[in-house]
């Protein structure tokens, strides 16, 4: 008598087998070595389920090997049961190649009315060998037990439920008889198979996580037939335990779709992965190496080129039939029309239902999930920390900083403030762009701008970037006003006016965000009460740190501790109030005095009763003793202030020039006791 292991109706199992065979093949050769290995290899299996905490019990098929039955107090879903085997598998080592097992149940999840596959039940008689089928013990000896082990249901491992999920989408593709035809663009593509066809390390094919990448190897290629599967000999080829003929079994084994990525790579998801919308390598299988559209405003033919992701325009439909031809692809019959965009919140790179193409690629890093690792950066990202801290000596202001690049990374959105850092030549300010936010944030999606750049009437480089990096920005009064206006739109202005040559001016989404690197006393206009700019002094030059001994090796580590520090920063607990918020410090309100012109700073001390600046400022031979006797109560005698003035700043402007230069910043003239003063409220 037979059972099926899984009835539709109820999706339930009370049981689950271990099937240990002899290969068809190997029927006919010595049975007593053929035994020897049976009993080896069922054992083993036995261990294996025993270390967690599973009973099985021992049964002789009656002909070709052993089965390990496992029984349920309850009955289970039968595809808890089934990754729990396939799970438990992952440690399973096969003994001999002429040997292999199955697990059953085989379905997860059958039609309702429909039936699983068939196994014997205990106590039967082999059709072919009219043997008993008998439980034994683990000397392979009869064993009648009195009572079933029975196991407790909590040691059966609940299935994902996305794994189904995503498996029904891939089914679906697969059911519409279209043959996978891009092989290398699948493994271009997936990391984790480039890994194992560069790879010369063995070692990455061994234990469980070895063996759980050869599924997801052979998942991915057997789709490609006789071609897929010598692709598979060929990587695995230089493994030491390789055997063709084992590989091959394994290969037959593998039914079902491809598997998703979340077998590998669990939650975190490639950024390759999320721009192509997939959960499988396997989508990338079913793409071009061109991808030919018409772009909507400018009425031209593009083609984005997947190999390296760049867009690419053509001027006529000739040279598109050759730039075709070249990579062995025809013209399509329609071609569709795109809108190209650069929307960083948005993932996928090709929306056919709204008929854009995004340029916008997020990086791997801004792709993570959040984790609730606790990151400490002194600790786990030393070089970084360093780094840091000597661009931002100050501790509050440095977890300023990293709540705003938090922000950067999370929301992928302008935070409306920008970053000045000001100090000496080889302090880190470019080692932070190009280890630290490039490879954070994209090689292209975060640039450096030099100050040429800025001033010039020509801003195409305002497209397609979510930060910039103002090089070398010195302030002088020529450029004052047009660069100041420029600085503010970039920083604040949702949208901005591209100006290029010989093009039309056009209006962009602005998703910049902006820092300034300088050596200049000056490096931008700050105004009193500005609310953009965050100002830091860096430390000094790297070299004399005793961190940066070994440049080599410094940028070395960097790079191993940036996936960590993404990871810091996609956990952070974002203050968006923060990052808009500028802070204050001694070295912005020096800048903010030094941008000022002279009438501007000398209204806003008068303004703010700042004796202290008056005196600190005034040479000793002035009676400063008048200001330091009387004050500034909203009024300064006339005389006074220009005295003041004119020693302050070195000049000799009468009361006349005064006062009409300072009506200008709501300083006015009046009387007070009989004199006369300026005012201000």
């Amino acid at each position: 008598m037979t059972t099926y292991n899984l009835v539709g109706k109820t999706g339930l199992v009370k049981s689950g087998v271990v099937d240990i065979d002899i290969n068809k093949n190997a029927l006919g050769d010595n049975r007593a070595e053929l035994e020897i290995s049976l009993k080896r290899q069922t054992l083993q299996i036995k261990t294996i389920l025993e270390n967690s905490d599973l009973n099985s019990i021992i049964e002789d098929s009656g002909h070709k090997g052993y089965h390990l039955w496992i029984f349920l107090k309850k009955p289970v879903p039968a595809r808890d049961m089934l990754h729990t085997l396939q799970t438990l598998e992952k440690d399973f080592t096969l003994v001999d190649d002429r040997l292999h097992w199955e697990l059953f149940p085989k379905q997860g999840n059958i039609a309702p009315g429909g039936f699983g596959n068939l196994i014997k039940l205990p106590f039967q008689y082999h059709r072919v060998t009219n043997n008993r089928c008998i439980f034994v013990n683990n000397n392979f000896e009869p064993d009648f037990h009195q009572e079933l082990p029975l196991n407790d249901t909590s040691l059966i491992l609940t299935a994902p439920t996305k794994v189904r999920t995503d498996s029904a989408k891939i089914s679906r593709a697969l059911k519409n008889d279209v043959v996978p035809f891009n092989m290398d663009m699948m493994i271009l593509k997936c990391s984790v198979l480039e890994e194992m066809q560069t790879t010369n390390d063995s070692a990455c094919f061994e234990g469980t996580i070895g063996h759980s990448k050869r599924l997801f190897l052979g998942s991915q290629l057997k789709p490609f037939g006789s071609i897929g599967r010598e692709k598979v000999h060929e990587i695995l080829s230089k493994v030491p335990d390789y055997k063709r003929h084992k590989t091959d079994y394994q290969l037959d084994s593998i039914s079902g779709p491809p598997q998703t990525c979340e077998n590998m790579c669990g939650k975190q998801k490639c950024s390759n992965i999320c721009m192509a919308g997939g959960n499988s390598p396997i989508k990338f299988a079913y793409m071009e190496y061109l991808f030919v559209f018409l772009e909507k405003q400018t009425s031209s033919y593009a083609y984005l080129d997947r190999r390296d992701g760049q867009l690419y325009f053509v001027d006529n439909e000739k040279k598109l039939s050759v730039i075709l031809a070249d990579v062995d692809q025809t013209r399509k019959k329609k071609t569709p029309v795109l809108k190209i965009i650069f929307k960083p919140s948005q993932n996928l790179e090709i929306d056919k239902d709204n008929k854009t193409i995004n340029l916008f690629k997020p990086t791997i890093f801004m792709v993570r999930e959040k984790s609730n690792k606790a990151i400490d950066l002194k600790i786990d990202t030393p070089n970084i920390n360093h780094l840091l801290s000597n661009l931002i000596p100050v501790i509050s202001e440095r977890e300023r900083f990293l709540n705003w690049l938090a922000g950067i990374m999370q929301t992928r959105a302008k935070q409306l403030t920008a970053w000045v850092f000001m100090g000496q030549p080889g302090a880190g300010k470019n080692v932070l762009l190009d280890h630290i936010l490039k490879p954070l944030l994209g090689e292209r999606q975060a640039i450096k701008v030099e100050d040429e750049q800025l001033k010039n009437p020509f801003n195409g480089w305002l497209q397609n970037a979510i930060l910039i990096a103002f090089n070398e920005v010195a302030h002088d009064n020529r450029t004052r006003n047009s660069i100041n206006s420029k600085v503010k739109a970039i920083i604040t202005d949702n949208d901005i006016m591209i100006n290029e040559k010989n093009v039309k001016v056009f209006t962009i989404d602005n998703h910049v965000n902006a820092i300034f690197f300088s050596n200049n006393e000056i490096p931008v206009l700050i105004e009193e009460n500005d609310r953009r700019f965050n100002v830091v002094k860096t430390c000094g030059n790297m070299r004399k740190q005793s961190w940066f001994a070994d440049p080599e090796q410094f940028f070395l580590d960097l790079k191993l501790e940036l996936p960590l520090f993404a990871e810091y920063l996609i956990n952070y607990d974002y203050d968006a109030g923060l990052a808009k918020t500028v802070i204050s410090n001694y070295t912005k309100d020096a800048l903010v005095d030094i941008g000022m012109s002279r009438y501007a700073e000398f209204s806003s001390h008068l303004k703010a009763n700042d004796v202290d600046w008056f005196l600190d400022n005034m040479d000793s031979i002035f009676p400063s003793s008048n200001i330091k006797t009387l004050g500034l109560n909203g009024s300064i005698s006339k005389d006074i202030a220009v005295s003041a003035f004119n020693e302050i700043y070195q000049e000799n402007i009468g009361k006349g020039k005064l006062t009409k230069e300072l009506k200008l910043y709501g300083i006015r003239p009046g009387e007070k006791d009989e004199k006369k003063v300026y005012r201000w409220d």
